[in-house]
């Protein structure tokens, strides 16, 4: 877990525990369209934007062969951390 000033200013989300596969950005407009669309039920809503669960996103491995919430996605602002 990263701590600190200058973590505010970073747009990389925190990771908890582990690699965070996908994240919603700030220009998400929390239209909800994501959220069903997710096999592990990954995705809820936020105070401001949709969040991914890091600890069990799985990218929709095994279920499709894109992450179904970036094709549902009508602003672009799910991305894969790398």
């Amino acid at each position: 877990m990263r701590c600190g000033a200058s973590d505010f200013d970073d747009p990389t989300p925190l990771i908890y525990g582990g690699t965070l596969a996908l994240y919603i950005n700030e220009d998400c407009i929390n239209c909800g369209a994501c959220e069903p669309e997710c096999p592990t039920n990954s995705i809820t809503e936020g105070e401001e934007i949709y969040i991914i669960d890091a600890a069990t996103c799985i990218e929709c491995e095994g279920h499709f062969d894109v992450p179904r919430c970036k094709e549902v996605c009508p602003v672009e602002c799910i991305f894969k951390v790398e």
